[in-house]
């Protein structure tokens, strides 16, 4: 009887180590497939996004809070296609923003890529063309621009001193910033909570998001007399909830 008892335990075992044997090479044929199904990704079909930005403090305030120029940079590749956009947002002056298009090429010696490109920027009621360089990596972005348009090679660019260095961001904050915009302007006249003198219309002068601690602030006015106004809100899940401070 012990030996039968015996001869049960050790194929038990037998079937046991079998099974687990199994299961691990089930688990790296899993794992070897996926490898292989991403290293056949046509490298023209291969998508990666970046976002840049540099932002500085201005010598104005709003409601004792700082104004602040934005100096933000998207770009989406496909393969070695981008497509994006590029803007310079200060508080107090005229914007220039507009989309970039180009192709790019990999730097394997520094570990950073070259864009070359056009940017095509409204600015001051004009809209401009012009040739840029964007030297980027893991760290940052440099923009080499252009200002005399098309008019010049790449060739003809100052690769020592770049327009702007801006430093690497999650993509999310420009997303947040941009949505809470949007969504605020969407619902500016039930958010704000004045009313216009005269049976004028409000309309918005300076909108500042301040993604740390989900605040926008707003400074609008009807032609007759301006107001500052915080809102403050939640962003779920890629969606913007706003909810009203008092205003100041």
């Amino acid at each position: 009887m012990e030996e039968h008892r015996n001869s049960f335990v050790f194929f038990l075992k037998i079937i046991i180590a079998f099974s687990i044997l199994a299961g691990v090479s089930y688990i790296v044929y899993l794992y070897n497939q996926k490898d292989a199904l991403n290293q056949n990704i046509p490298f023209e079909s291969q998508t990666a996004e970046y976002c840049y930005e540099q932002q500085f403090v201005s010598e104005y305030k709003l409601m004792d809070i700082n104004y602040r120029d934005y100096y933000t940079l998207v770009m989406n590749t496909v393969g070695n296609d981008v497509t994006g956009e590029l803007s310079y947002m200060p508080s107090q002056k005229d914007t220039k923003t507009g989309n970039i298009q180009g192709t790019i090429t990999k730097d394997d010696t520094s570990n950073r890529s070259i864009f070359t490109g056009t940017w095509t920027a409204y600015a001051e009621g004009d809209t401009y063309e012009e040739n840029i360089v964007i030297v980027f990596g893991p760290s940052d972005a440099k923009v080499f621009e252009n200002q005399d348009t098309l008019d010049k090679s790449i060739s003809d660019f100052d690769f020592v001193t770049p327009n702007i260095i801006l430093p690497k961001i999650d993509c999310d904050y420009v997303y947040e910033r941009q949505k809470a915009t949007d969504t605020f302007m969407a619902s500016f006249d039930t958010l704000v909570s004045n009313v216009p003198e005269l049976g004028g219309s409000f309309y918005p002068l300076l909108i500042y998001v301040d993604t740390l601690n989900d605040t926008l602030y707003c400074v609008y006015e009807d032609g007759h007399v301006q107001y500052s106004e915080s809102f403050v809100y939640q962003y779920i899940n890629g969606n913007i909830f706003f909810e009203k401070e008092n205003a100041k």
